[in-house]
This record gives structure tokens, C-alpha cells and sequence, in this order.
């Protein structure tokens, strides 16, 4: 459950910064030059009122729907954000190495990596589990903040 929990973070974090880019284009996309024909008639080389009130009124549900989703997905994101706070380095380390590494190593693999023994490397997971708010087994509790 912790490995699905870290995935499940990572794409929210992944929603996250897509959105916050999506918001930073929008900002990028106006043309001061041609700011100043809006609203003129099509004759001397404006665009028509309604066409420009109407691009306006998109932007602005875009930028609203999209400012809720991002409210939506930084709810889900911090219970755990908070229980990875409460996590020093090591144990960060030795939770991502056991739980978000997509290779299949063993424990004395893991241990060797980050310079622990299988001994140590247990002491630290059982602590970081405990931090992170799992029970010993994978039971997914709550996370503490």
C-alpha cells in the first residue's frame, strides 16, 4: 500500500506541475501589439467585439476550472506530503529505494546502495513506516502530520 500511495503522489505531483504550466502559458499568450486593434471594425484591421469578449470569457473559465483542480489535487496531496515531512533523509531514502523503485532488487541489494546493513535497513524502514503512518504489514492508516 505504501508503493501504491507513492504512486499515487507522484501523479498527483505530475497533474500539479502540468497545470501550473498550463496557467503560466496562459499568462504568455497575449500579443500587447495587437491589443490595440481589439474591437475595431474588420475594415480598418480589428477583430470584432464579440469575438474578443468571447475569447476572453473562455480564458477566464479555463483559468477558474483549472484553479480548482489544482485546489482539488493539492487536497489530496497533502496528508501526504505531511508524512513525508516527518521523514528524515535516510528514512525518505530507504522508503523510496523499498517501495517506489521499479527494479526488483533484494534487501541486501537495497542495503548496499544506501551503505546500511539488511539489519539497519530494517531498524530504519520499521521506523519510517511507523513515521509515515503504516502499521507493520502494509496497512495503510492515516498520515501523520
Amino acid at each position: 500500500m505504501v508503493r501504491k500511495k507513492l504512486l499515487i503522489y507522484n501523479a498527483y505531483r505530475a497533474d500539479r506541475d502540468e497545470i501550473l504550466e498550463r496557467l503560466e502559458q496562459m499568462d504568455q499568450d497575449i500579443q500587447p501589439r495587437l491589443s490595440h486593434m481589439h474591437g475595431l471594425p474588420r475594415g480598418k484591421g480589428g477583430l470584432p467585439r464579440s469575438s474578443v469578449e468571447h475569447a476572453v470569457i473562455n480564458r477566464e473559465e479555463t483559468t477558474q476550472e483549472l484553479n480548482e483542480r489544482l485546489k482539488r489535487i493539492e487536497m489530496h496531496m497533502k496528508p501526504i506530503e505531511l508524512a513525508l515531512d516527518s521523514l528524515s533523509f535516510v528514512e525518505r531514502s530507504v522508503i523510496t529505494a523499498l517501495y517506489h523503485s521499479l527494479q526488483h532488487n533484494t534487501y541486501t541489494e537495497i542495503a548496499e546502495s544506501l551503505g546500511f546493513t539488511v539489519n539497519e535497513l530494517m531498524r530504519i524502514k520499521r521506523e519510517a513506516l511507523v513515521k509515515f503512518g503504516c502499521v507493520y504489514g502494509g496497512y495503510w492508516l492515516k498520515a501523520i502530520g
